[in-house]
């Protein structure tokens, strides 16, 4: 795990029994220099985005094969201020360049990790499209390769995944405590590919086993029989590997082993919402919210689904998409808008959906504002319909989403019709007066399982009046849930479903990396 010793290219077959290698942090002859400061200013480079031939690969491979059974080690870190820089090449569309430079991008939203333009430095991380996604664990010193191949690795999930390696950390099926919570089933792994399930003497930074990680792998990774090889335990129906960028785990443990100030930017979309909905005043004009941030015009409807008991979809256009206008008042500065810009984009690489700016003629649309709290209507109600994202608390990606499914048709997670059969709601630890938010309602779960990871699930102590939970879990209690910062699988899966979208352009990629990192 973070820097206890290198690893091969995750998921590539090799001979090397971990056993063999020594568990201490002794030098060892042929391995790559360490540094004797960790404060050095480690940079990473990227450079020219090119295509190897498979030969050359194999060279790579063998070098780092014969390192591994020499027992090479890395006991540091890379540094915080990581350099890149990205060289104009005609091997790469426009498309590939700006999705790798997203994930690049990613990490200073909610780490102290920037990489930023190569000047000079001699270590660097060197971003190449070989065969297959691969990446060496920790910093190597000098350039070391980090694999996107183009043929399949080219998505903001793996790009993640792999930086992640290159920052320090394993996958998640290998931590120390990994048979505490889950089962792995080695008869039904391919033969020659049972290295990729060993467990690692791992340092977990005080933080919980994630079955969200953007590093754990799927249920069927390296399956020879279309059989489980990974089992979540003591309830064997959570969901795993189907993460589809960062989880809040993925990014403390970042801020946590590179010593970053902050951990405050992983604040649920519950915890946002509690925060800037509870205590409003709210004026005589602004609409009743239930469950927290859905609005609604009467009490009446506080115990209706609204897309069950009227049609509430926008309207699919005759080429295939869902065009749903917008506008954005001038209640926001420019980076508040981008920020609101960049949650509404986000739809249109994952689904059918497309947001557009309003016109004239436009006859129902989304107005975007910054009213009272962060609150939506549920399903298109016609006409002019408010979305609020208060710019003191709202301006947030995940909230931004949440509040945009909502104004697509969809729940909360926790009001599921088959809820109970996921979560135990205790009301005795519930504020009085907000038990309605617990009500379940009759809701169109669009074939889709009760989802933890979902954007739009409530985290454990929602509206707790003793800071005690008011939803556990069932069957496993310790299971994490209501963590999302961004919308999850299943999310995506149900805005598919119920808009009846003919492609799901990334879902064929989503928990496919374990598949990648062998070719």
């Amino acid at each position: 795990e973070p820097c206890l010793k290198d690893s091969e290219p995750m998921g590539s077959p090799t001979s090397t029994n971990e056993s063999s290698l020594p568990q201490t942090s002794t030098p060892v002859k042929g391995c790559p220099p360490k540094y004797k400061t960790p404060e050095k200013v480690v940079k990473l480079s990227f450079p020219e985005y090119v295509l190897h031939t498979d030969s050359e690969l194999e060279q790579v491979r063998k070098q780092f094969f014969e390192l591994a059974k020499k027992g090479c080690e890395s006991d540091f870190q890379m540094s915080k201020d990581l350099r890149c820089r990205l060289i104009r090449n005609t091997m790469t569309t426009q498309r590939e360049r700006q999705t790798i430079v997203q994930g690049l991008r990613s990490f200073a939203a909610s780490t102290c990790i920037r990489f930023t333009p190569l000047n000079r430095q001699s270590d660097f991380v060197d971003i190449q499209s070989r065969s297959g996604c691969f990446s060496f664990v920790g910093r190597r010193g000098r350039g070391q390769v980090v694999s996107l191949s183009r043929r399949g690795c080219v998505f903001r999930q793996i790009i993640q995944h792999e930086l992640l390696h290159a920052l320090g950390f394993d996958h998640e099926q290998t931590r120390s405590d990994r048979d505490q919570h889950v089962r792995i089933l080695l008869q039904n792994v391919m033969p020659g590919t049972e290295n990729n399930f060993r467990r690692i003497a791992t340092r977990n930074l005080g933080t919980p086993y994630d079955y969200n990680s953007v590093m754990h792998y799927d249920r069927f990774a390296f399956s020879r029989n279309r059989q489980p090889t990974i089992i979540p335990i003591p309830d064997s129906n959570v969901a795993i590997g189907r993460a589809t960028q960062m989880s809040p785990t993925d990014i403390l443990r970042v801020n946590r082993l590179y010593g970053c100030k902050k951990e405050s930017d992983g604040l649920s979309v519950s915890e946002i919402l509690e925060r800037a909905n509870t205590n409003l005043v709210r004026s005589d004009n602004e609409p009743i919210l239930t469950e927290l941030d859905i609005a609604i015009d009467n009490e009446a409807e506080r115990n209706a689904d609204p897309c069950t008991s009227r049609r509430c979809k926008w309207l699919k256009n005759s080429d295939g998409k869902v065009y749903v206008p917008y506008y954005i008042t001038n209640h926001f500065s420019s980076r508040e808008k981008a920020i609101i810009t960049r949650g509404l984009e986000s739809f249109s690489s994952l689904s059918c959906i497309r947001f557009r700016p309003s016109m004239s003629n436009d006859l129902d649309w989304l107005q975007i504002e910054s009213q009272n709290g962060c609150w939506s209507y549920v399903g298109r109600r016609g006409g002019k319909q408010v979305v609020s994202l208060a710019r003191s608390g709202c301006i947030y990606h995940h909230t931004i989403q949440h509040e945009l499914l909502h104004a697509l048709g969809f729940n909360h997670e926790q009001t599921r019709s088959d809820r109970d059969n996921h979560i135990r709601v205790l009301l005795q630890n519930v504020v009085s007066g907000m038990e309605h938010n617990f009500n379940k309602i009759a809701t169109l779960n669009q074939g889709t399982p009760y989802d933890y990871n979902s954007v739009m699930q409530y985290y454990r102590t929602a509206f707790s009046k003793n800071g005690q939970p008011t939803m556990i879990p069932i069957p496993d209690p310790n299971v994490s849930f209501g963590n999302a910062r961004e919308m999850s699988h299943n999310d995506i899966s149900r805005l598919n479903t119920l808009y009846q979208c003919c492609e799901c352009p990334q879902d064929h990629f989503i928990n496919r990396v374990y598949m990648l990192h062998s070719l």
